[in-house]
């Protein structure tokens, strides 16, 4: 009995230094070296192929290096459009075509202008070629795109999860053995319920991860605005014209504003009537108070 009491002392020791050294940040951790297939040379002779040259090794380890690495890509927009809604129409079919979806939109109008915010989530391979399509939708005012390499800590988290759960199964193993005592037994599924607790959370951690760099973000804000020149700026009929064509916004705003003051206005009278009401009564008792007295006064005179 003394022997298993401290095979189990030794388990939990080992499970907690193990955790802590998977906690720690890896610094041997490298990614794997990518599968090379392989085939003779008499294969290549019998397809009447020429023989493969052999490789570099450093350059193929650079080279899988580079294929393998853990990218988020993010971007942001502006485009300037004749009309939002065509270009919505528009940009949501190229997404649907890209093989991505719609993960936000927020619509603005303010004055003149409208603008809509259209956040996008889109496969990694098809990120760049995608800003390109954007040009086509109207005039690109700005554009911002990032690159963050995050495959150490895509690595750090893989080799946390393999730790823990060796110990988790460890720590199952001995409960499957059944050589402890019951005060040993709940020390280790306390510790086995800390452990799986951890795994969980480093697990939604890396698939977290993994979406990020599977599906690129892009926040594209496309602005409209409402009153444009249709005449150069050095035309000599520019200044009319372009009033002629912006007559209409102008009276539908000054229209816009008017019959705001007039919903204001009974808005108001709306909230004070019953304080209006209340007023007035206090005015007229008052008032029959005052001349009361008067009359009384008028009499004793």
């Amino acid at each position: 009995m003394r022997r298993s009491y401290f095979a189990v002392v030794a388990v939990l020791a080992l499970a907690f230094f193990a955790g802590c050294l998977a906690d720690a940040p890896d610094q041997w951790a490298a990614p794997a070296a990518a599968p090379v297939s392989e085939h003779s040379k008499d294969d290549d002779k019998a397809r009447g192929e020429p023989p493969e040259e052999a490789a570099d090794p450093e350059q193929m380890g650079h080279r899988a290096a580079l294929v393998n690495r853990k990218l988020i890509r993010t971007g942001e927009v502006t485009v300037r459009v004749k009309s939002v809604d065509d270009a919505r129409r528009d940009l949501e079919a190229r997404v649907t075509a890209a093989g991505g979806y719609v993960a936000d939109v927020l619509h603005q109008r303010a004055g003149g202008n409208r603008q809509l915010n259209i956040t996008l989530r889109l496969p990694a391979e098809g990120f760049g070629d995608f800003l390109h399509t954007l040009r086509n939708l109207g005039v690109l005012e700005s554009e911002r795109v990032t690159v963050q390499d995050v495959t150490d800590s895509w690595i750090d988290l893989r080799q946390r999860i393999a730790t823990k759960e060796k110990l988790a199964a460890r720590l199952e193993q001995q409960i499957a053995e059944k050589t402890y005592r019951f005060r040993d037994l709940l020390e280790v599924e306390k510790e086995l319920a800390r452990l799986r607790y951890e795994i969980e959370s480093l697990k939604g951690q890396l698939h977290g991860m993994d979406d990020r760099v599977a599906y690129s973000t892009l926040q594209v804000h496309l602005y409209q605005e409402v009153m444009q020149k249709i005449a150069p700026p050095d035309s000599v009929f520019a200044p009319l014209l372009n009033a002629m064509e912006n007559a209409g916004p102008h009276f539908k705003g000054s229209l816009r504003a008017l019959m705001a003051f007039f919903g204001g206005v009974i808005t108001v009278v709306v909230v004070m009537a019953p304080w209006l009401l209340l007023a007035g009564l206090g005015i007229l008792i008052l008032v029959a108070i005052i001349r009361r007295t008067q009359r009384r006064s008028r009499r004793s005179a």
